[in-house]
This record gives structure tokens, C-alpha cells and sequence, in this order.
């Protein structure tokens, strides 16, 4: 069940650490939403890389290289990291905007393949409340400005698609 998993404990334990109210705030309500329409979801939990994008990955002497592990992760939803590459790789061809996320949201590609479908969109929003909790945190300070823009954005994108989240339809019912 994601409500009593540890990774979702972890979520609520990165919302304690916001030090900007107003972003503790949004993060929490964010939280709050997802509890209440989906967390008695039973959740497929994993590892993850944590940054897998093709700046992370390399071919030499026909063998798949991957680096930089320093955000890896177990007992996470299965699907993180294949949104992750999605997202980065859009983001950074196309900038960060709104847009731009949803967009790659929105992609086939960002579907697990052993995610049930009815799960897909509960994995995005999870991924998102990941993504969100690392760069309130990484923002904290003055060293954390440059990437102002982009937390907004990515907690502008959780509170969005948090808000579309729907509570699953009970056993046997169709939508």
C-alpha cells in the first residue's frame, strides 16, 4: 500500500524539511491529494537509478555504461527513472516550462511496461512528487538559486497533475 510504504514516509518527512512556507505548503497539499484519492494503492516498489538520462550513459568496447549513482535508490515505484529520461531529455532539448513537462508526461514512453495501466498516471504524479522534494530541498539557500525557475515549474507540475488525479474505479466498475 503506497500510504504505508517507506518511500512514501520519506515524501512526508522531505515536506518538514521545506523551509519556504508558502512551497511547504503546496508540496503538502500536493501530498495530502494524493493520499486521499490513491493511497491505498498497491504500488510495484523497485531501485532506480535516480538521474538515468543520456548524459549518464555511455557505449565503449560494446558494453552499456552508466555513471554518476549518486541518487540511487530502492523501494521506490517501478517506472521513476523511465520518466525521469523522458522528462530531462525533453526539458533540455526544449527548456523547462509547463508545457514542455506535460507534454513528456504525456508521452508512451514515459509508460512502464509492468506499471497496470490504471496505475500509469499514479506513477507520473509520484514521480513528480519525487523530482519536486529533491529540488525544494537542493534550492535552499543562496546556492540552490539558479535553479529557482525549474522547482517552481516541477511544483506547479505536481500541484497540476496532482489535482487530475483520480480515485480508481471500484472492482468491476468501468470509467
Amino acid at each position: 500500500m503506497l500510504a504505508g510504504s517507506e518511500y512514501w514516509q520519506g515524501l512526508r518527512d522531505t515536506e518538514a524539511r521545506i523551509d519556504d512556507v508558502s512551497e511547504r505548503t503546496a508540496y503538502g497539499e500536493a501530498l495530502e491529494r494524493i493520499e486521499r484519492r490513491r493511497g491505498d494503492a498497491s504500488i510495484r516498489l523497485t531501485a532506480w537509478h535516480g538521474d538515468f538520462a543520456p548524459w549518464n550513459l555511455g557505449h565503449r568496447g560494446g558494453r552499456l555504461q552508466l555513471w554518476d549513482w549518486e541518487r540511487f535508490a530502492t523501494g521506490v515505484p517501478a517506472g521513476l527513472d523511465r520518466i525521469h529520461y523522458v522528462l530531462h531529455t525533453s526539458t533540455r532539448a526544449d527548456g523547462f516550462s509547463d508545457h514542455v513537462v506535460d507534454t513528456a508526461l504525456a508521452s508512451p514512453y514515459t509508460r512502464h511496461p509492468a506499471c497496470p495501466p490504471e496505475e500509469q498516471d499514479l506513477v507520473a504524479v509520484l514521480y513528480l512528487a519525487s523530482l519536486t522534494a529533491r529540488y525544494l530541498i537542493g534550492t535552499q539557500g543562496a546556492q540552490g538559486e539558479v535553479l529557482r525557475p525549474t522547482t517552481r515549474t516541477v511544483l506547479d507540475a505536481l500541484t497540476r497533475h496532482s489535482r487530475r488525479l483520480t480515485a480508481p474505479a471500484p472492482k468491476g466498475a468501468t470509467r
